[in-house]
């Protein structure tokens, strides 16, 4: 990854939330040494290497195997299993830190010895699986209690059923018949008690269940991510009575205390043990903090949008509506602008405020419409209901993909999307944690929608004060995606796979274009994209997966026609120099028969201009074939002025020996392009078919009576296929001379993959970075 300038993006949020206060306690500042040095290997393999990592989160009892399995940072969570030898192994550290075999209490003398005691700032990488993960009847679930006068209670159940539209779960209350602290739960089913009776009677025609626990699927969660999910529990002890080897309730109850605290930011109150039952009481958190970066005084962007939500509350009205647009100018150039504006009105249609801004990289219209819907989102209300409208068809699509009941969208799913999907991944996990309503509606493009039209006209008002507005900075940092892939430090805003191969082909292009042969089109401006369309040309039919002898050798021909590698007789003699270095053009028997002489010699002059007028006439119908209104005799007077029609070879200039290669010159595609009726897609069609018909012309009419005649003197001189296969015995004068005199061209060279970088950064089609490294060479 760092060879190729792949890194992935610094997760400041991630770094807060999992810091330890004063500094980690290292295990061997507290394990003495004999046992440390015993167990050396365990604690290696198992990735143990601080306190933290052993402790509950007030450091007063050690944790079991089991519920280490729920810490992020030991191997456990992804082994899933403790091997028998290191079981051992850490038993003797148990009873070297502990004072107790039944809750696993650390020794006072210890607990000195550790920093930071009674003070938690974060979960220490304890994971909380939601029981939305499998929701499987049966499965053994933890939940704290969001309502009622046993608010914040700690209880225990198995799975009933669930309800994923009201995002609620029901499950029979189990009763603990163990101590808080004891390392071994036992669990019996509750009878009827006063959390879950009157829910029991009420929904008694839905759920046969004695004592009913209705809760919020998302403040419920598995006990472990490997045991007790199935309905089937191997260790039960009597009826409705079941054995939960290794676990506490304690372990849980102060996980669930703490996440409720910081989920509510309660976190910013530094607190400590003593202080964290009086804090529990909610606490709504901000999207906006945790998405937007506050920038510094010259960037308002953020101060802007707090300011606006605000307002929105404020306002009287029930129902919000908001106008979102974006656009681009200038793309494809250095002077490439994007703005989007969001307008947002009440009921009424009163104007409650507005927001413009600019983005930075991957510019296209589609990122700045995306841009909006997520600002859109950031500032919604919960006590009042939005409605967003936008006319763009991709924030439709993937909105309505986001919130498909009957789908699950994973981190892959996303990856995949065309466009911005590390902005998407934002987005889902906004609209993950939606509880009120939000319409999304599809405005038809320049419709008569009045408020959407004007949002649209001042969005092009705003380019020529461009300069008034800041950039909205995003912070990455989702569940789901904390670590977005970066290249280049650009964050990557494209399907992950396509860049790669993306990366890959620009790299070989510029490998392609600094070897010696290519140095002309380092300095001339070549549509190389309109080149590999000819090169990968395929036949009615032929599908990716499809291999075609016929095709197979066409692509062969159309490669060594680019290189100028086609057997010609000094090609030929690279290989089989004693039988052809007293050979000369099969024509003229004057000159070295190379590339550029079999297409000009003096005996094809003739034929060469008939096939380049025959071009220009084939240029002329397929220009009317697509659409354009031409004026022949204008364009011919055009066409001809151009340096790709002048039929011999010039170093410094295009010729039609260029074309013959297959290679198209950005000049003519510029020329097609003002006629504008055509369109991009249909220019490099178009080019595709005109340098196919140029190899087809040039191959009947000048290659293959070439290689009869070849084949003629080759019988004459007694020369046999099995002849061209042997080796040279040796290298001669000439062929050495040929080797040492090869040009060297080391001017103009590309690196840096430049093409990529315009792309972010400008719109920039990939393939044109030579056209601007050629212009600023020009200058």
């Amino acid at each position: 990854m760092i060879e190729n300038k792949f890194s992935i993006a610094k997760n400041a949020g991630l770094l807060i939330e999992y810091n330890i206060e004063n500094g980690p306690t290292p295990l061997r500042d507290v394990i003495s040494d004999n046992v440390y040095i015993k167990n050396f290997n365990m604690l290696q393999e198992n990735n143990l290497i601080f306190v933290d990592q052993i402790t509950t989160l007030d450091k007063n009892y050690l944790l079991s195997i089991e519920e280490m399995e729920l810490k992020r940072y030991t191997k456990l969570i992804s082994t899933k299993r403790m091997s028998q030898e290191h079981r051992k192994s850490y038993e003797r550290i148990i009873i070297d830190l502990s004072c107790s075999k039944i809750s696993f209490k650390i020794k006072t003398q210890i607990r000195d010895n550790m920093l930071a005691l009674d003070e938690i700032y974060n979960l220490k990488g304890t994971i909380l699986l939601p029981a939305t993960i499998l929701p499987e009847k049966g499965a053994t679930i933890v939940s704290r209690l969001t309502r009622g006068k046993f608010q914040n209670r700690t209880v225990f159940g198995r799975v009933i059923k669930t309800n994923v539209d009201s995002k609620i779960i029901y499950f029979n209350h189990f009763e603990t018949l163990t101590d808080d602290f004891e390392k071994n739960i036992i669990l019996r089913k509750c009878e009827g008690c006063e959390l879950g009776t009157l829910n029991a009677e009420v929904f008694k025609k839905e759920v046969k269940s004695k004592c009913l626990i209705i809760e919020r699927i998302d403040s419920t969660f598995l006990l472990s991510p490997n045991r007790w999910n199935k309905q089937h529990h191997s260790k039960r002890l009597q009826k409705n009575t079941y054995y939960y080897e290794g676990i506490s309730a304690n372990f849980y109850d102060e996980a669930l205390r703490y996440n409720y605290a910081f989920n509510s930011n309660i976190i910013e109150h530094r607190l400590d043990n003593g202080r964290m039952i009086q804090y529990e009481v909610p606490i709504s958190g901000d999207n906006i903090d945790k998405y937007l970066a506050k920038g510094n005084r010259y960037n308002i962007s953020y101060q802007q949008i707090k300011r606006i939500k605000d307002r929105i509350k404020l306002d009287s009205s029930n129902n919000i509506h908001v106008y979102i647009d974006g656009s681009v100018i200038d793309n494809g150039s250095e002077n490439i602008k994007s703005i989007f504006g969001i307008t947002i009105y009440n009921d009424k249609e009163r104007l409650i405020d507005k927001y413009f801004s600019t983005i930075e990289q991957w510019l296209t219209s589609t990122k700045a419409e995306t841009m909006a819907f997520f600002v859109a989102l950031l500032l919604i209300n919960e006590d009042k209901n939005f409605i967003i409208y936008t006319d763009s068809s991709n924030v439709i699509k993937n909105y309505e993909l986001l919130t498909n009941k009957w789908l699950s969208t994973t981190t892959r799913d996303i990856l995949k999307f065309d466009k911005n999907n590390a902005l998407w991944f934002s987005i889902k996990e906004i609209l993950d944690s939606f509880t009120q309503q939000l319409d999304v509606i599809k405005v038809k493009s320049h419709s008569n929608n009045k408020l959407h039209n004007k949002l649209d006209e001042e969005i092009r008002g705003w380019y020529d004060m461009e300069d008034r507005l800041a950039n909205t900075l995003v912070i990455y940092n989702t569940e789901q995606y904390k670590f977005p892939i970066m290249w280049n430090n650009y964050i990557i805003e494209m399907n992950l796979r396509r860049f790669i191969r993306l990366l890959t082909r620009t790299q070989g292009l510029e490998k392609f274009l600094n070897l010696n042969r290519n140095w002309r089109y380092r300095l001339l401006d070549v549509k190389w994209e309109i080149v590999f369309s000819y090169i990968n040309k395929q036949v009615i039919g032929e599908t990716t997966y499809k291999t075609d002898k016929f095709i197979c050798k066409q692509k062969r021909m159309k490669i060594q026609r680019l290189i100028e590698e086609i057997p010609t007789i000094e090609q030929m003699k690279k290989s089989s120099y004693e039988i052809y270095q007293d050979f000369k053009c099969v024509f003229c028997y004057k000159k070295k028969e190379d590339f550029h002489h079999v297409w000009t010699c003096r005996h094809n002059r003739k034929i060469l201009k008939q096939i380049i007028k025959r071009t220009i006439d084939k240029l002329i119908r397929l220009l009317k074939e697509y659409g354009a209104t031409v004026d022949e005799n204008k364009i011919l007077t055009d066409i001809n002025k151009f340096d790709i029609f002048f039929p011999k070879f010039r170093k410094d200039k295009f010729n039609f020996i260029d074309l013959i290669k297959g290679i198209f010159p950005k000049q003519l595609y510029d020329y097609i392009e003002k006629l504008e009726v055509i369109g991009k897609k249909n220019i490099v069609s178009l080019g595709t078919e005109l340098l196919q018909y140029v190899m087809d012309e040039t191959k009947q009419h000048i290659w293959l009576p070439r290689c009869e005649k070849l084949k003629i003197i080759e019988k004459r001189h007694g020369i046999t296929e099995k002849d061209k296969k042997k080796s040279d015995s040796n290298v001669g004068k000439e062929k050495q001379e040929d080797i040492l005199q090869r040009p060297i061209n080391l001017f103009g060279r590309y690196e840096d993959l430049e093409g990529v970088k315009e792309y972010i950064l400008f719109g920039k089609e990939i393939l044109d970075f030579t056209v601007v490294v050629n212009r600023v060479g020009k200058i």
